[in-house]
């Protein structure tokens, strides 16, 4: 199971042309301090509280509080588990279904290249949608799904690029999931967001998490450049855009912060020189307090498809960037 990204129709938000992934070299960067927006100028204050605490639970009307007691001092898995063989499911987010003869590019070392060179293995999905990969048990691994033809029970079907970062390796014989899109899917959900998908522009979408593992409601993301902060409006059908999801993880206009699924997404981010967007993700932990950075990853983004990450708990080998 793809840590919380599984089945969620999540990778619904991906609305369109993106690609993105997390910090090129996790377990090796500087600290980052819990609360700063790691922007240049230093700190601030962050968004406005939000109408509610953040917290986990089946509804936004029944939350329990969230813990960010690990903030700071959690780690990315190191590679000292033992090698093991498993299988990723290429499967389709919106139906579940297995997806044959797409291309998969896999990363055990979980940082994506152009093609598949190095340690990448590449494979197609069989009939079942599976493919063999190796990993060192426990460690980050992150997978690229070629576009192309895919098929579902025989039946054709164009597929958009997905590519996920920050993802488990289970034990050995284990599987997990790898998130498969549909091109008509990617239109649909452009079209419930009312919005005008940009070319050359890039979708970073995923859930944010606590200490526990929780999906996460109340809280809104915020993204960076080499500049300074990126303006992400919640209204409007063209330009920056951030969004949230209903309870149905179908994007929802009048979605203002994350539902208690967790998914948050932002769309149409100009590429910037450096070629990378810092997402940090925001929330009060009690009510009515100041809002705290809870989350914060860099991630390299280019144009052409859709990109994963999910966002746990500050961490204090995290990207530089997050911290100033």
């Amino acid at each position: 199971m793809n840590r919380r990204w599984t089945s969620l129709g999540c990778v619904l938000a991906l609305t369109g042309l993106v690609a993105f992934g997390c910090d090129s070299n996790p377990g090796t960067d500087s600290g980052v301090p819990p609360g700063t927006d790691g922007g240049p100028g230093g700190t601030d204050g962050g968004p406005p509280p939000s109408a509610a605490p953040v917290g986990f639970g089946t509804s936004l009307a029944s939350l329990s509080p969230a813990d960010y007691s690990c903030r700071g001092s959690v780690t990315a898995p190191d590679d000292s588990g033992a090698s093991v063989s498993f299988t990723g499911a290429v499967t389709d987010f919106q139906n579940s279904m297995p997806v044959e003869n797409l291309v998969v590019h896999f990363f055990p070392d979980n940082i994506v290249a152009p093609g598949c060179t190095g340690s990448c293995i590449e494979v197609t999905s069989d009939a079942m949608g599976n493919v063999p990969v190796m990993d060192n048990e426990g460690s980050w691994y992150a997978y690229r799904l070629q576009a192309g033809m895919g098929a579902q029970a025989g039946a054709p079907r164009e597929y958009i690029e997905v590519v996920q970062f920050n993802e488990a390796a289970p034990g050995a014989g284990g599987s997990e999931n790898l998130n498969a899109v549909q091109a008509a899917t990617r239109n649909t959900i452009v079209t419930l967001l009312g919005l005008g998908q940009e070319e050359g522009t890039a979708t970073i979408t995923g859930v944010l998490s606590d200490c526990g593992g929780n999906s996460i409601a109340n809280a809104t993301i915020r993204a960076f450049n080499d500049s300074g902060e990126i303006a992400l409006p919640l209204r409007g059908r063209t330009g920056t855009r951030q969004f949230y999801f209903g309870d149905t993880n179908l994007p929802a206009a009048s979605q203002e912060f994350t539902n208690f699924n967790g998914l948050y997404g932002a769309t149409n981010l100009p590429i910037p020189a450096s070629g990378s967007i810092r997402i940090e993700l925001w929330g009060s932990l009690t009510d009515g307090g100041a809002p705290e950075m809870l989350g914060c990853e860099n991630v390299p983004v280019t144009a052409g498809g859709i990109v994963i990450l999910n966002v746990g708990p500050t961490r204090s080998d995290g990207p530089t960037t997050c911290s100033g």
